[in-house]
C-alpha cells in the first residue's frame, strides 16, 4: 500500500484534474446561467489542487532519491 506512493499521488493528481474538467463542463451544460460562474471556479480549484498534489509527489520522489544517494555514499 505504501510502496511507490509518489506514483500513486501523481495518478491521483491527474484523475483529480480530469474530474474537475468534467464537473466544470457539466456545470456549463446543466446550469445555463449559474454554470457560467461555477464552471471557472470548479476548473480553477481542480487545477490548483492537482498542482499541489503533484508537487508533493515530486518532493517525495526527490527526497527518496536523495536518501538513497546518501545511503550509498555513507555506507
Amino acid at each position: 500500500m505504501f510502496t511507490d506512493i509518489e506514483k500513486k499521488l501523481k495518478g491521483v493528481a491527474i484523475v483529480n484534474f480530469i474530474c474537475g474538467i468534467v464537473i466544470a463542463l457539466a456545470c456549463l451544460i446543466i446550469m445555463e446561467e449559474a454554470g457560467i460562474l461555477i464552471a471557472p471556479a470548479a476548473l480553477l480549484t481542480s487545477l490548483i489542487s492537482s498542482w499541489f498534489i503533484y508537487a508533493f509527489a515530486e518532493l517525495l520522489e526527490n527526497t527518496k532519491r536523495i536518501s538513497h544517494i546518501l545511503q550509498i555514499v555513507f555506507d
